[in-house]
């Protein structure tokens, strides 16, 4: 608490009185106290000045002093206090700067960017924590030193002499760096320097600060991918509801053609030709969708170490003898919410690239590994969409000729591939990516040429106890003859409907047609009576199927309903609330497929909504 000025006062001039009276040096170093009280209290000269003033008055007034000795002890205990003061804010000067320095020191070794400053020759004189971490280089290794050292040599000279030419002429200079660490990784940063000039303004020092913006980069070239992905993904979605309706009405009519009497054996054997080329092509279309994420799916929790393990068993048996098939599983009982039938495929894709990339080596050798693993904070800065938890780290190895680096960001696009003509689709890949994102995985590649390829995959564990469940095995078509049943037909691609008419009655069937869902209203009315199973697209204009299941089940509610559409569910939308129980087929539908399918509604036994393929 500060002491007020008439307590100064009159503590001052009793001092001053003991001295002049005693002559004790005690109390000139009372009087020195007094004075650092006076300078902490931050006490102006002129109330000093003041102080002297009446303490003069005091001694000339008791001591019959003459003025020249009053003036002299005056000026004499001025100097001292003025001295003392003096020194006194100095060395409180002195500490504030100090406390400032260490603040700063303080800031910038807490700031995660990196820091550095240099004299005006460029030469190193300190830098922050960051850097170090960052860089890998110890403070002292670093300081005497010119930033050069950090150089990547990605960047010419005319790079630097146009950094130096900014930096002379506006004091500042910023943009991207490549630069070396210490254990020789090349890293890109953000760099600003300012250059630091005295009051003339002589340039003084530089002061540079980075950002390592690597992951960063990586996080938006994932983006990138991520979103010309989802934009093929929309574009193959789109492409493959036309091309199934082409493809249904192509198989359709080789269907019919077949069944004629006067084909000759050539005729039938290029009509078979054609149709497995067209069933090839549905297959082609399949693996699109699964790519873009949007062929149907069926999320069941599986387990992961049988299943893989049978995979292998299966995939075993297109592999030579003299290449080695490894399967390593975890002991732990993993499971993983997934369709069997997309992990399995995924899975036969990969051993199949690995099984064609070791056909040259040496030893040969594919290995095929499932661990658990826990994402911690490096796995997921790594990958933007992975969440806490752990993860079934499904792994497939091998020792083969390697993916050149130029080509590893493209091996998961659709129709890339660096095989010869004839040996791949290049679709395998972008399957398998698109089959461990519908399952919310994340996927990389590592590889080196000469020495092989290892494909990362990462599934989110399922915690939930699987319930003892039997997986259904499809039966096996059988073709079922109509009886004159008459049938109520509905599609808007007159392709397609001509053709399913033909073949519904070629079936044994009568057919009664509609272009849309309105006019399929007014049919169904007209023919009531007689119409025993209605088979709708999903999506058309105005009133789709769902709509029109729910407007002729309100009026018959045992009506058997088949629902048809070349589109997966996701892509269905509202129009997908298709009422539950009922059959929906995937265009092209097969031939055995849909006539089993007729049979079943015609005999009442609908099942839950099924995806039938």
């Amino acid at each position: 608490m500060a002491i007020s000025i008439k307590r100064l006062k009159q503590v001052y001039i009793e001092l001053v009185d003991r001295y002049f009276c005693y002559g004790d040096e005690k109390h000139l170093h009372a009087i020195e106290k007094l004075g650092k009280v006076m300078m902490k209290s931050d006490l102006p000269l002129e109330k000093v000045a003041e102080l002297h003033h009446d303490a003069t008055k005091h001694l000339m007034q008791r001591c019959e002093m003459n003025p020249q000795q009053a003036n002299a002890l005056s000026l004499s205990l001025t100097r001292l206090l003025i001295v003392y003061g003096t020194d006194y804010r100095l060395r409180k000067e002195k500490k504030q700067t100090e406390h400032e320095l260490g603040l700063a020191s303080q800031a910038l070794d807490s700031t995660s960017d990196g820091v550095l400053i240099t004299d005006r020759h460029g030469i190193i004189i300190d830098v922050n924590r960051a850097f170090c971490r960052v860089t890998g280089y110890r403070r002292e290794e670093v300081l005497g030193k010119n930033p050069s050292m950090l150089q990547s040599g990605r960047q010419d000279g005319e790079f630097y002499r146009r950094m130096w030419q900014q930096l002379r002429e506006a004091g500042r200079w910023q943009g991207k760096v490549w630069n070396r660490r210490k254990n020789g990784e090349i890293y890109l940063e953000r760099l600003t320097i300012n250059a630091m000039s005295s009051v003339k303004g002589n340039v003084r020092n530089y002061v540079g600060v980075f950002s390592d913006i690597s992951d960063q980069i990586a996080l938006e070239s994932q983006l990138r991918q991520s979103q010309k992905m989802e934009a093929l993904g929309t574009l193959v979605g789109g492409i493959a509801h036309d091309f199934n309706n082409m493809l249904g009405g192509m198989l359709g009519n080789i269907y019919l053609a077949k069944r004629s009497k006067h084909l000759r054996g050539d005729l039938l054997k290029r009509l078979e030709t054609i149709e497995e080329l067209g069933q090839r092509s549905a297959g082609v279309v399949a693996q699109l969708l699964t790519f873009a994420r949007k062929s149907n799916v069926d999320m069941q929790p599986l387990r992961v170490t049988p299943l893989v393990k049978e995979t292998c068993k299966l995939a075993r048996v297109g592999i030579p003898e003299s290449i080695g098939l490894e399967f390593r599983g975890s002991s732990d009982d993993l499971m993983v919410c997934a369709d069997l039938t997309q992990i399995q495929q995924l899975l036969l894709n990969l051993i199949n690239n690995a099984r064609d990339a070791v056909a040259d080596a040496p030893n040969p050798m594919i290995r095929v590994e499932i661990s658990q693993m826990t994402a911690n904070p490096e796995f997921l800065a790594r990958y933007a969409e992975a969440r806490q938890g752990d993860y079934c780290h499904l792994q497939v190895e091998d020792n083969g000729h390697g993916i050149a680096a130029a080509h590893l960001e493209k091996v998961f696009e659709p129709f890339f591939t660096t095989k010869v003509v004839g040996k791949g689709t290049g679709l395998g890949l972008a399957m398998v990516y698109g089959a461990v994102r519908t399952h919310h995985g994340m996927i990389e590649v590592t590889s080196q040429v000469g020495q092989g390829t290892c494909f990362h995959l990462y599934f989110p564990l399922h915690r939930q106890a699987v319930r003892d469940r039997v997986d259904p095995v499809p039966p096996q078509p059988v073709a079922f003859n109509g009886q004159g049943e008459t049938l109520l037909l509905v599609d808007d691609e007159p392709s397609v409907r001509h053709v399913m008419e033909e073949l519904l009655i070629a079936m044994g069937y009568r057919v009664v047609s509609a272009a849309s869902g309105e006019e399929a209203l007014v049919l169904y009315a007209q023919h009531r009576a007689k119409i025993r199973l209605v088979i709708t697209d999903v999506v058309m204009p105005g009133m789709g199927g769902g709509k029109l299941g729910e407007k002729l089940l309100a009026q018959d509610g045992d009506l058997p309903l088949i629902f048809v559409s070349g589109y997966n569910l996701e892509q269905l939308g509202n129009q997908s609330k298709i009422p539950a129980g009922y059959p929906l087929l995937t265009k092209p539908v097969h031939i055995d497929v849909l006539t089993s399918t007729i049979r079943q509604q015609l005999m009442h036994c609908p099942a839950k909504l099924k995806i039938v393929a």
